[in-house]
């Protein structure tokens, strides 16, 4: 009856005209929920959901597992809650719904906030007892949305660092998780790699964040994109080339007839230079991100199996390994073939360590949604470094005192038993050939 009553009360006011319309609306949204980003949504609509936790998990399974990490949609791995800085949750320079003016609005406050922040390190603000906030800071490394921000956040830190002291290990992982969303975790990887400077601590969240965000960059295989990542701060140097060719600056100082060698023998092989020295540059950092993940586990004699699984993964796919038959005849990657088979026996003895040690993975724990994206990018690190392992045969089991098939994927099933099912019905056909005569039911 209320709700009969209620209806005819609004037919009535319509009926009379705009002016009883008006006493008649529905409630506006509050301003907080205006504000809320897609993702926030999501997450609420998914808190309040009616679908029982079984019936979550089940669609879970179902989920068919892409052979191209990269193409996947972009998760919230990256995402840093934290208090905003201009009053809502919402991100305005990079929401898709916003429109231009909002969007340089948005950018023009952010510069406005970055300089108020920089006042705020003042001597004469700092003797009168007045600290910024870091909360502050976290706030303005989750809105960054350009690498000229990123750099001015990087000179707030370094100034912050010089006068007051270390901002902390949760405005590193704010900074990590934004730097790793805009697509330049080199800055943050550079970072941390000089933390004295920087004052930015870091932990294995924030190292996870950022491998995986180089990860994708290779993914991407973007050559302009590539090309200016060897170009960033902080990117490793080498005494020796790793394809065993003399650099194309250094080729016209060579002796006559050795000009454009390189060129000559990657033509041949069909390897664009520029872009491989770039690759291996990004498979560099991830390497230095790895051997930086010690400083975190002094006490533990192998490194992080679930960092160091990306870097044989990087090498498998970046170079072809086991999907192009002429690579291993190919004499500029009989290098990278090395330096793959040794990270293969690395992998195998880290996650034979991690299997006896499984505290060291609580970083792999959380809510759902990064648990299983984190599962899937180690299924496809896995089956990378599988697969070359059946092409390679036992060439690579004699490197480690641990068979690489069994332990890997006890390790997967260990993390991931979903995945570890996918992982052996994809890998067992590969592996007919493979010596190890251990079978993988008992593993």
């Amino acid at each position: 009856m209320r709700s009969h009553t209620l209806a005819r009360a609004v037919l009535r006011a319509a009926a009379r005209g705009p002016a009883s319309r008006a006493l008649v609306r529905p409630a506006l949204p509050t301003a907080a929920a205006a504000a809320a980003t897609p993702a926030s949504q999501w997450a609420s609509a998914q808190a309040f959901s009616s679908s029982s936790r079984s019936l979550k998990k089940k669609a879970k399974k179902s989920l068919v597992v892409e052979e191209d990490f990269a193409a996947e949609e972009e998760s919230d791995e990256f995402a840093i809650e934290d208090d905003d800085l201009f009053g809502s949750v919402a991100d305005a320079g990079t929401s898709a719904s916003a429109t231009p003016a909002a969007a340089e609005t948005s950018r023009v406050e952010m510069v406005k906030a970055l300089e108020d922040y920089r006042t705020s390190l003042e001597w004469d603000v700092l003797d009168a007892g007045r600290f910024p906030s870091l909360s502050r800071f976290r706030a303005l490394a989750g809105r960054m949305g350009t690498r000229e921000e990123l750099e001015q956040m990087l000179d707030i830190a370094k100034l912050y660092r010089d006068r007051v002291g270390s901002l902390g290990v949760e405005c590193g992982r704010a900074l990590a998780a934004r730097a790793a969303r805009i697509q330049l975790p080199e800055l943050a990887l550079n970072s941390f790699l000089d933390r004295y400077t920087y004052g930015l601590e870091y932990d294995m969240e924030s190292l996870y964040l950022l491998q995986t965000a180089l990860t994708k960059k290779l993914n991407r295989n973007d050559r302009a994109e590539l090309l200016e990542s060897a170009e960033l701060p902080g990117a490793p140097t080498h005494e020796t080339d790793l394809f065993g060719v003399v650099p194309s600056e250094t080729a016209a100082a060579a002796a006559e007839g050795e000009e454009g060698k390189a060129e000559a023998i990657s033509r041949k092989h069909e390897l664009d230079m520029p872009l491989a020295r770039a690759q291996i540059s990004v498979i560099d950092r991830m390497t230095m991100l790895t051997t930086l993940a010690q400083t975190l586990r002094p006490n533990s004699g192998t490194y992080d199996a679930l960092l160091l699984s990306h870097l044989p993964h990087a090498y498998i796919t970046t170079f072809r390994l086991t999907s192009n038959r002429n690579a291993p005849t190919n004499p500029l990657l009989k290098n990278v073939f090395a330096q793959t088979d040794a990270l293969i026996s690395m992998l195998t003895s880290a996650a034979h360590d991690a299997l006896t040690h499984p505290t060291q993975e609580a970083y792999l724990m959380g809510n759902e949604t990064l648990v299983h994206a984190r599962s899937v990018r180690l299924y496809h690190n896995l089956a990378a470094a599988l697969s070359y392992v059946a092409m390679r045969g036992t060439d690579t089991a004699k490197r480690t005192h641990k068979d690489p098939v069994k332990t890997l994927y006890t390790y997967m099933d260990h993390l991931a038993p979903n995945q570890a099912n996918t992982l052996i019905r994809k890998i067992e056909p590969l592996l007919q050939t493979y010596e190890s005569k251990k079978p993988l039911a008992n593993a």
